[in-house]
C-alpha cells in the first residue's frame, strides 16, 4: 500500500511539473534579469519603456517545488496602461484603478513602483525582457507578475 501511494505521489508530482514546464517556457526569471542588466536603467529609462499599454499573462507565487501553487493564469482579461502621470487598471473591460505613480530606486540598476494607490500585480522589482515586463516580488515573499506589451493593432 505504501508502494503505491509513493508512486502515486511520484506521478502527480510529474504531471503538475510538466504541465507547469509548459506554462512557464515562454517567461523565464533568469533569462530576464540577464536581459535587464545588459542594459544600465535609470529611473528616466525605466519609466519611459514602462509608458503604454501592458497585458497581463500569469504570475508564479512561489519557487516551484514548494507546495503552494506555482503558476497562475486565470480567465481574466488584465490590461495595464502607464501614461506620464497615472496608472490605469481594466479587468475584463472595466477600470478597477486608476493612480498616480513614480518610480523608486531599490539597488543598482533596479527600480520599483511608487504607487499612490498599492496594485498588487505590480509590487516588485521591474524587470525588462524584449517586450515583456517583469515585476518581481518573490524575493520578498510576494507573486512574480508577467505581462507582454500591447501594441497597436493587437
Amino acid at each position: 500500500m505504501k508502494q503505491l501511494l509513493f508512486i502515486t505521489a511520484i506521478l502527480v508530482t510529474i504531471f503538475y511539473s510538466c504541465e507547469e514546464a509548459d506554462v512557464l517556457a515562454e517567461f523565464n526569471t533568469t533569462d530576464f534579469w540577464e536581459s535587464h542588466h545588459s542594459i544600465q536603467w535609470d529611473s528616466t529609462s525605466t519609466a519611459n519603456e514602462l509608458l503604454g499599454s501592458w497585458v497581463w499573462e500569469y504570475n508564479v507565487c512561489c519557487p516551484l517545488g514548494v507546495t503552494f501553487e506555482g503558476a497562475d493564469k486565470t480567465s481574466e482579461n488584465v490590461k495595464v496602461t502607464f501614461t506620464p502621470t497615472a496608472i490605469q487598471v481594466i479587468v475584463d473591460g472595466e477600470e478597477t484603478n486608476n493612480t498616480k505613480w513614480g518610480i523608486r530606486k531599490i539597488g543598482e540598476n533596479l527600480f520599483r513602483l511608487n504607487m499612490a494607490d498599492t496594485i498588487p500585480i505590480l509590487n516588485g522589482r521591474i524587470l525588462f525582457a524584449e517586450d515583456k515586463v517583469l515585476f518581481n516580488a518573490s524575493y520578498i515573499d510576494g507573486a512574480d507578475n508577467y505581462f507582454y506589451k500591447e501594441f497597436s493593432g493587437n
